[in-house]
């Protein structure tokens, strides 16, 4: 899409139910990584700007900019 914006935290978009997202979490957590969720099933705002990213869940931006869709590679 062309879009990048660079962020001072890393920020996961997520859905409540989403196995991948549940996962990423915990990945996350594991490793040190702090983030920010923004679970776009609870905020429009929020899916606004993750539709700007990609249009599968969980979407990782990190403070760079790099945006990865889906790194569990779980499907469901």
């Amino acid at each position: 899409m062309g879009y990048t914006y660079l962020m001072k935290e890393t920020v996961i978009y997520t859905i409540s139910t989403c196995p991948a997202c549940t996962q990423l979490k915990k990945d996350l957590t594991r490793k040190g990584i702090k983030f920010t969720e923004k679970q776009v099933d609870s905020n429009q705002k929020w899916l606004d700007e993750a539709l700007i990213y990609g249009e599968a869940v969980p979407i990782i931006v990190h403070p760079d900019g790099k945006v990865e869709i889906n790194p569990t590679g779980i499907i469901g």
